[in-house]
């Protein structure tokens, strides 16, 4: 016959590990929606070289402006490749500019200039226009799911040093 101690430790260290297990799994990340939902796999430089019009993206980049027009607000956004986790890669080169295009209001102190997002859209049409003194044609994207982009993790790394005896049990 077993012991009951022995069994109710161990019911207690599967309920521990079955807990801090259910804890991590909410802690993952959620892209914004079914990637099954994206049908153009081209950057927004592609697509306005292309005049690709049609088509669901999953873009990210760094708010340049915000714009309320009438009933929807505008982003301009400076593009970058999704990495893993779906969060833009601003740490390498930009693949282009986009509109955005979301109804209603947005409000700014979310949205700030220099904010990091990610999105959902369908591509509606293309803009021409100047950025400096450069001819430019932004595609012009009807936002479905926009988010800002999760903060990257940062690791804390301290000095770390010990003074010791050298004696170990």
């Amino acid at each position: 016959m077993v012991p009951a101690r022995p069994v109710l430790q161990m019911k207690r260290a599967s309920l521990i590990l079955l807990a801090a297990a259910l804890a991590l799994t909410g802690c993952a990340s959620q892209p914004l929606v079914d990637r099954g939902a994206v049908d153009l796999e081209a950057s927004p430089e592609q697509a306005a070289a292309k005049e690709t019009a049609a088509g669901t993206v999953n873009w990210g980049g760094r708010i340049i402006a915000l714009r309320s027009v009438g009933e929807t607000t505008e982003f301009e956004i400076l593009s970058y490749p999704l990495g893993s986790g779906g969060r833009p890669d601003t740490g390498g080169a930009s693949d282009g500019r986009f509109i955005a295009v979301r109804d209603g209001f947005v409000d700014p102190l979310i949205y700030d200039e220099g904010r990091v997002v990610t999105l959902i859209g369908r591509i509606e049409s293309f803009r021409d226009g100047t950025v400096g003194e450069q001819s430019y044609r932004w595609p012009v994207v009807k936002v479905l799911e926009i988010a800002p982009a999760p903060e990257p993790r940062r690791q804390r790394v301290t000095p770390f040093f010990s003074i010791g005896v050298g004696i170990g049990l």
